[in-house]
């Protein structure tokens, strides 16, 4: 069986064999939910099963644990600026 520090030590190696594309997903995905959070607080309003406060609760509790002193300066404007890209993608969707 696996330790745990030996498994983090496999994550690590595994960033570090790749890291532009580890960073990229990360900024990514933090750059997502940040676009995405006030769409699920919207959702939530008429779907409360679906779109649960949990989840809602949950994002913003991960998102302010992240930025709280947790990540280099200048990290957080960096994922701003992607959920900017997001919510630019997210108003320009046309429905039916």
């Amino acid at each position: 069986m696996i330790s745990k520090a030996q498994q983090e030590e496999a994550r690590l190696r595994e960033y570090l064999g790749n890291k532009l594309h580890y960073d990229k997903s990360i900024v990514i995905a933090t750059g997502g939910l940040l676009a995405l959070i006030d769409h699920i607080e919207e959702a939530n309003k008429v779907a409360p099963s679906v779109f649960t406060n949990k989840l809602k609760y949950t994002i913003e509790d991960f998102l302010n644990s992240l930025y709280n002193g947790k990540v280099e300066k200048g990290v957080s404007e960096q994922h701003n600026d992607v959920a900017e890209v997001f919510r630019k993608f997210i108003d320009n969707l046309k429905f039916v």
